[in-house]
């Protein structure tokens, strides 16, 4: 296996993704969920997106089944994990998920909390606007608000940036959850 295909394994065993410094010649390895979708009304956003600043914005839903347990697993040795969403019955399993790589109890754990983070009612919201000074350049992983009339927060999950006739654009990807 090349390295970066081992290290992309080990990253999405546990709910991660991995990518590469931007200055450096290192590879990172984050949650997908830095804060899980439930904290963040009172998580610290990362950036802001005022809702006068987009040139478009694009909302696809994403509706995913609502599960509050799953159990995580290593396939012919490890651990076996079993998590509750912290509030919740736990009456609403997802299918259980095994990986060769989730033998140690916080691998699994960690697993489990990005599985139940990703369910319930959500959207994949594209906001295209100018590289500005009021957000900056958006990175994968931040906690955005969107300052509309209701302000809400969701996951930057995907950014593309492009130049054209000295314009550069960003093209921010946010998922977006509905309680």
């Amino acid at each position: 296996m090349a390295p970066i295909s081992a290290i992309t394994t080990i990253a999405k065993a546990v709910g991660a993704r991995a990518y590469a410094d931007k200055n450096l010649p290192i590879v990172h390895i984050d949650p997908l969920y830095t804060v899980s979708p439930w904290d963040w009304a009172t998580a610290t956003p990362d950036k802001y997106i005022p809702l006068n600043l987009p040139r478009t914005i694009n909302t696809q839903l994403r509706p995913k089944p609502i599960y509050n347990h799953v159990y995580v697993s290593g396939e012919t040795q490890g651990v076996l994990v079993s998590a509750t969403r912290s509030g919740t019955a736990g009456d609403r399993p997802a299918p259980m998920v095994t990986d060769r790589l989730i033998t140690f109890v916080g691998a699994g754990t960690e697993a489990a909390r990005n599985i139940l983070a990703d369910t319930g009612r959500q959207a994949s919201v594209t906001f295209d606007m100018p590289l500005n000074t009021t957000t900056g350049l958006m990175e994968p992983g931040q906690l955005v608000q969107v300052q509309e009339s209701v302000p809400w927060r969701g996951l930057v999950t995907g950014v593309d940036v492009s130049a054209q006739m000295g314009v550069i654009s960003q093209s921010v990807t946010v998922e977006r959850h509905y309680t």
